[in-house]
């Protein structure tokens, strides 16, 4: 994983604003996280999709918006999961919606 504790903080927050229905923006994840140094807009947006895989493999439930191109939200409900471009992905379904916090929190203490 290349995302420290405090990226993977902000990222969560930034995460929080979003929904199923009103998703953050990759902008806005790269913002929160300080990912938005890269020259260029590909390599910006790149590095805010590796950010997420990250945050997915350490286990946070984050849905992929469906038909808006490159926004996320937390996963909440598994309503929300189906909802979610990534439904599919074997590391979401492992992952428990309502107590994913204290898991990732003490995994990011054991770094």
């Amino acid at each position: 994983m290349t995302l420290d504790d405090d990226t993977v903080v902000s990222m969560i927050a930034a995460l929080e604003r979003g929904t199923v229905s009103d998703p953050a923006g990759w902008v806005s994840l790269g913002t929160y996280a300080g990912l938005m140094l890269a020259e260029s807009e590909t390599e910006q947006r790149k590095a805010v999709i590796a950010a997420v895989d990250d945050l997915i493999s350490l286990g946070v439930p984050v849905g992929y918006a469906v038909g808006v191109g490159y926004r996320f939200f937390l996963i909440r409900s598994p309503s929300d999961l189906q909802m979610s471009a990534n439904k599919y992905d074997q590391r979401l379904t492992a992952i428990d919606c309502h107590s994913w916090y204290d898991k990732v929190k003490s995994r990011l203490h054991d770094m």
